[in-house]
């Protein structure tokens, strides 16, 4: 038999961040395959970012209303348009913070490795792997943020629990 919270009656969860992070995390991976391709390719890393960040937190959505967050059961494409538009602006801002941390940071970082090692690195590759660590940087941040909007979005509360 399953447990049921004392305060609403849904399901007891044990605290939901931790399945949140490992569907997320799953998402993650797809979109940081994706987003390496693309700018390994030639695609500019802002770019690459929006593309596979789009299809990630489209994966994540469809698998974590789910598994992770109470609402009916019911197909709810009402509320993944919203989570769409918070996409949107979210996936824009971070694409825009990980082509900045790529190029300013990161890659002048890897370049200078490079010449000390005398390695001759692609320079699409050394971008690419530049945006993953810019990615590892900036994805704690957004994580906790689509976290919060998906609790505030599907139960119409934000927390940890």
């Amino acid at each position: 038999m399953r447990q049921t919270s004392p305060v609403d009656g849904h399901p007891a969860r044990p605290i939901r961040i931790h399945g949140f992070v490992l569907i997320s995390g799953m998402g993650w991976l797809l979109d940081l395959a994706i987003m390496t391709s693309l700018t390994a390719a030639g695609m500019p890393v802002f770019l690459a970012n929006c593309v596979s960040a789009g299809i990630a937190v489209s994966f994540v959505f469809l698998i974590a209303q789910r598994r992770t967050f109470v609402h009916d059961g019911s197909w709810i494409i009402g509320k993944f348009a919203a989570y769409a538009l918070y996409n949107a602006i979210a996936i824009l801002l971070a694409s825009l913070a990980i082509a900045a941390l790529a190029h300013t940071v990161f890659e002048p970082i890897l370049a200078t490795l490079a010449s000390v090692v005398s390695l001759v690195v692609d320079p699409n590759w050394r971008l690419a792997l530049a945006s993953i660590l810019a990615k590892v940087a900036v994805t704690p941040l957004t994580l906790y943020a689509n976290f919060l909007f998906m609790g505030w979005l599907l139960e119409g509360k934000a927390s940890l629990r």
